[in-house]
């Protein structure tokens, strides 16, 4: 499904960087808060409720931010999930040195941040465990946040990807966006690089 609207574009992006990388970019021009919204969205199927909530998730995303976002904390290049009461948010941005950077959304602080350490795609998995309440982050295979609940927010069981800033500007290209339950170990992971989908895969047991 598709919530996108003037001055916010998406269209594909073929080898990208000659890398033979093929994406699907997001462009977010706009300032005014009041238009702008530019993101893709998968509600949860009713039958996965369930598993989501005993079993975990896992989301993954491989992004490479092409245009710098005037705020990194501002969500317009972003993945998230919403689901059971939380918001969980990863808003992408880079540093004054082009360095990828990762803002995740919590309740108190405002975001918990990762730097990369360089610019280009990066990888990026979240794991949720439903036994302590909170996931931990890897990028490209490290783990870079533990223990992270998210933000409080109320509303439909949804994973989304693209602009949710419409108050900030920035520009993101996804190779993947992919939602998995129940969820296999960290070390056990085989993801799927199919550029510019999103994926909903319910995992054999």
């Amino acid at each position: 499904m598709i919530g996108i609207s003037e001055p916010v574009t998406g269209g594909p992006v073929t080898d990208d960087l000659g890398l033979g990388i093929d994406a699907w970019y997001v462009d977010d021009d706009g300032t005014d808060s009041r238009f702008g919204w530019g993101h893709y969205y998968q509600y949860i199927p009713w039958a996965q409720y369930e598993e989501v909530q005993t079993d975990g998730w896992k989301l993954t995303a491989r992004v490479r931010v092409s245009e710098a976002p005037d705020d990194p904390n501002g969500a317009s290049v972003f993945v998230g999930y919403v689901g059971d009461g939380a918001l969980y948010a990863l808003s992408l941005g880079t540093d004054a040195s082009g360095n990828q950077t990762l803002n995740a959304w919590e309740d108190g602080t405002g975001s918990r941040t990762y730097n990369t350490g360089s610019d280009g795609y990066h990888l990026y998995e979240v794991f949720y465990d439903p036994n302590v309440g909170s996931a931990d982050i890897f990028v490209d295979g490290t783990e870079a946040i533990r223990d992270w609940a998210g933000k409080t927010y109320y509303g439909d069981w949804v994973v989304s990807w693209g602009s949710l800033g419409p108050a900030s500007t920035g520009r993101g290209h996804y190779s993947l966006v992919e939602f998995e339950v129940p969820v296999p170990e960290p070390t056990a992971i085989a993801t799927l690089t199919l550029g510019g989908l999103l994926f909903l895969r319910r995992r054999r047991r």
